[in-house]
């Protein structure tokens, strides 16, 4: 099976913070274009870790104008991406509120 990122997930009062995935097909019957998408929203997500919020904003973005099928947990994420560019003290895993593409 492939699988593709979507998050961390932080449950309050334990110090693990676990990935989130939602699988996308057999690895076998999965296409190049998905597997492109995949590796774009690979690089989105790494730079939405590291709070390089300009340039995951900008992939989030792309990915939206792809027609993926993700297109709601993308303007998901540039919402989180929104939320955390405009707070001071975000912790990995926490959950808030943006602006974009609502």
């Amino acid at each position: 099976m492939a699988f593709m990122e979507l998050d961390t997930a932080h449950v309050q009062g334990k110090k693990i913070i676990s990935r989130i995935y939602h699988p996308i097909g057999l690895k076998s019957d999965v296409s190049e274009t998905v597997q492109a998408n995949k590796a774009l929203q690979h690089r989105a997500l790494h730079c939405y870790y590291n709070r390089n919020f300009d340039e995951a904003d900008d992939l989030f973005c792309r990915l939206i104008q792809q027609n993926t099928g993700f297109e709601d947990y993308y303007r998901y994420m540039l919402q989180q991406v929104a939320a955390k560019q405009n707070s001071t003290t975000v912790k990995p895993g926490e959950i808030s509120l943006g602006r974009r593409f609502r």
